[in-house]
């Protein structure tokens, strides 16, 4: 089970995931997330600080989230990752397309 919660803070919309974004789980995230893919203004972050799990589906979301922002030239970033969680974006080459923050 996922949740996700979209919030905005100044140029940023905050993207918080929590729990596990697995293969049933991102058929629902697919449509949460549709606000980020559709919108021109803001900077996107992840909040994976509540992420315990992450499968290629998960993944392919941020490949969405990556490809919208960088057509529309803002930036994209990566936050609060565990070991695991950065270890699995690391190994998929996110941590080379976005930006990280602690």
């Amino acid at each position: 089970m996922v949740d996700i919660t979209i919030t905005e803070q100044g140029e940023r919309q905050i993207v918080k995931i929590s729990g596990e974004l697995d293969n049933t789980a991102s058929r629902d995230a697919v449509k949460a997330l549709a606000p980020i893919t559709e919108q021109e203004n803001y900077d996107v972050e992840v909040d994976c600080s509540e992420l315990k799990y992450i499968s290629s589906s998960g993944l392919r979301l941020l490949l969405n989230i990556y490809k919208h922002q960088c057509t529309i030239g803002h930036r994209r970033i990566l936050s609060h990752m565990d070991d695991y969680i950065k270890k699995v974006l690391d190994m998929g080459g996110f941590l080379t397309i976005f930006e990280t923050e602690e």
